[in-house]
């Protein structure tokens, strides 16, 4: 991590994740385990996570490679949600 950002695959915004995609340059699954480790690697310390479904959103990349890029703006976006209660 440099200057407090995060590097590679974590860093991409959400445009490049898309244009990589279309270009072959990576997978959803390339993404969600790179999520994964950084999660593994942060979470320790910061605690934002209470459940992680790893294997799940591994599954879901999965099934997202069989049907194949679909130029949908949000598609292979890995996604956390914030529990407020």
């Amino acid at each position: 991590m440099k200057g407090g950002k995060p590097d590679g695959l974590t860093g991409l915004t959400i445009e490049q994740l898309g244009e990589g995609y279309q270009r072959g340059d990576f997978s959803p699954t390339d993404v969600v385990c790179a999520y994964l480790a950084r999660i593994e690697q942060t979470d320790g310390v910061i605690g934002a996570f209470l459940s992680v479904l790893g294997e799940h959103a591994l599954g879901e990349a999965s099934a997202l490679e069989r049907g194949g890029y679909d130029g949908r703006p949000l598609w292979g976006v890995p996604v956390a949600v914030k529990d407020n209660i």
